[in-house]
């Protein structure tokens, strides 16, 4: 049957009918599918008496000769080279489940690939040719992904080509390493490394980014930043703070988000002596990446330099809106008085008492609730703007149901006679809500 289907599969390749060709090695897969590549790329067979033997074999067999499984794969890496972008997506599935026996008529097409002009050149198939290496592990096929770094001088390709080789682990350290010493691939050799430190931190690769660390390159600097936050190690915290005086605003940036994420490991008294100039930083980013930062700390102390950021005059009122939903992320009581204090002393703009009536339906904390509810029912009942806006009263209905708390059924059952329809229908929502929380309450307004 095998020697009909490449038959048929070369037939289909011959006459670019691609539908009868993946169809073909579908079957032969389906047909073949107790198999595992050995360790060099060649298949490898075993009798079923040895198969029943017991134990844990290195390579379970295809049923087919080794020959006919590289023909079939030939015929489909041939096809990758010449058919359209659809076709070319399904055969990185299906050339992927040969494993490595995939790698030597890929190498083939690397090495045949025409660079010609950059808008001539055919860099999809680089992108294709990458995605399928990525999916196979073995040395090879790293060697072949540093080749594909080699040749392609477009984004998308060298993008998929560094997730691919992320993908092999810490086997691709040693190759990618390389590829510092080289200006054109030095970029894309740290973020390869980058990533696979996120998904595997070990010692020798933090030490290694740790020197990148200091890189002349204001975008390397950046990327090392990123993939360090990701440690909890505790030398982090110190590269990390010693970023924030960066010249560069995107490593600036980094190293605040960085901090966030290392929150629950560094003590609050060094964060927020580390966190609080940024809040003031010239770069709107670094600032707004310095309020997310703070609200992930979940402290009184955090509270308190939002609250400063939120009344100043000074702070931009575009970042306005973050600090408030920064103030909510640090669920505590001195968040929630923070926001009543600048509602009842300031005067904002619609966009910050609409961030307010949303973000105050997300308190999670149950004792934080009830004084959520009372700043919305305030909200609701004293500030001139809720009157004017509907979306704003949409969204406190929306909050106070999300709150749950009984002490809103009266001001709901009020606002399920509102002019508009849309405040109208939430505030019921919400009422059935309070309903099922409540339902000795419900027992009662009927």
């Amino acid at each position: 049957m095998s020697e009909t289907l490449i038959a048929i599969a070369h037939t289909a390749l011959s006459h670019h009918d691609w539908s009868a060709l993946i169809q073909c090695l579908r079957q032969f897969s389906s047909e073949s599918s107790h198999f595992e590549q050995g360790a060099h790329g060649t298949s490898h067979h075993r009798t079923s008496e040895a198969a029943s033997q017991g134990g844990h074999p290195d390579v379970v067999p295809w049923n087919n000769a080794a020959a006919e499984v590289e023909a079939i794969v030939s015929f489909a890496v041939r096809a990758l080279s010449l058919a359209d972008f659809q076709t070319r997506w399904e055969l990185v599935s299906a050339i992927s489940k040969f494993g490595t026996v995939a790698i030597p008529p890929l190498v083939d097409l690397l090495n045949d690939f025409d660079v010609g002009d950059d808008d001539e050149g055919d860099w999809d198939l680089l992108w294709f040719i990458a995605r399928i290496l990525g999916q196979i592990h073995h040395p090879s096929a790293i060697v072949a992904l540093v080749q594909v770094l080699q040749v392609s001088p477009t984004e998308d390709v060298v993008s998929a080509t560094v997730m691919a080789l992320s993908q092999q682990g810490r086997e691709a350290v040693p190759p990618i390493t390389l590829l510092l010493e080289h200006d054109a691939t030095k970029l894309v050799a740290i973020q390869a490394l980058a990533r696979i430190f996120v998904k595997d931190p070990d010692q020798a690769l933090r030490e290694c980014l740790t020197t990148i660390s200091q890189d002349e390159d204001a975008t390397v600097r950046a990327v090392v930043i990123e993939a360090l936050s990701h440690s909890h190690h505790p030398d982090i915290a110190a590269i990390l703070i010693q970023a924030l005086d960066d010249v560069a605003a995107s490593v600036r940036r980094a190293a605040v988000v960085g901090l966030g994420l290392q929150a629950k490991t560094i003590s609050d008294e060094i964060l927020l002596s580390a966190l609080e100039p940024q809040l003031w930083d010239l770069d709107a980013e670094v600032r707004r990446q310095t309020a997310i930062a703070l609200g992930r700390m979940q402290s009184t102390g955090a509270a308190e330099l939002l609250s400063t950021a939120l009344k100043s005059q000074d702070f931009p009122t575009p970042l306005k809106p973050d600090v408030v939903r920064a103030l909510i992320w640090t669920d505590t009581q001195a968040g929630l008085e923070s926001l009543n204090d600048y509602l009842q002393n300031q005067l904002p703009k619609a966009e910050i008492y609409q961030e307010i009536a949303v973000m105050l339906g997300r308190v999670t904390v149950s004792e934080l609730k009830g004084p959520a509810t009372h700043l919305l029912l305030d909200l609701l009942q004293n500030h001139g703007v809720t009157h004017q806006s509907v979306i704003i009263r949409q969204s406190i209905a929306m909050s106070l149901g999300q709150l749950r708390q009984p002490m809103a059924a009266s001001v709901l059952q009020e606002l399920t006679q509102d002019d508009d329809e849309r405040v109208r229908l939430h505030a019921i929502a919400a009422l059935k809500t309070l309903n099922n929380e409540w339902p000795e309450r419900s027992s009662q307004h009927e």
